[in-house]
């Protein structure tokens, strides 16, 4: 069992590497598969979500 103990929080450290990690094998996860999707599939990543998800806004408005 782990007690977590830490006095100092860095504010996106889980959040941010989790969601990366977890975008990472879902990638890994498609290419090792062999199995070819009939719909390209795109894994990105943005940062910005303080300021208003802008990135994100401008990927998705031209699909």
């Amino acid at each position: 069992m782990y007690i977590y103990t830490a006095t100092k929080f860095y504010n996106g450290a889980d959040d941010n590497a989790s969601g990366v990690s977890a975008v990472l094998q879902l990638a890994k996860a498609f290419k090792v598969s062999g199995k070819q999707p009939e719909r390209t599939i795109i894994f990105a990543f943005w940062d910005g979500e303080e300021r208003g998800v802008i990135r994100v806004t401008v990927f998705y408005q031209p699909l």
